[in-house]
């Protein structure tokens, strides 16, 4: 019998950083064209950046949280 499903706790938002869900991975590690790294925990990530935040949201795995 497994674990149930749990919805991760939204991270609280700090000035001018976004945040995002992955729909995919609880887990990973997203390396951008300019070698820019993101981590992936508890399925979400901060997006910080202008590269970033345009990565994610050209991303289907991604969705912005409120």
């Amino acid at each position: 019998m497994g674990k149930p499903k749990t919805t991760p706790e939204a991270v609280p938002a700090e000035a001018g950083v976004l945040h995002y869900r992955d729909k995919r991975f609880r887990s990973r590690v997203l390396v951008l064209s300019s070698g820019q790294c993101a981590h992936v925990e508890r399925g979400q990530v901060a997006a910080g950046s202008d590269e970033l935040r345009q990565y994610l949201e050209q991303h289907a795995d991604f969705e912005p949280l409120e």
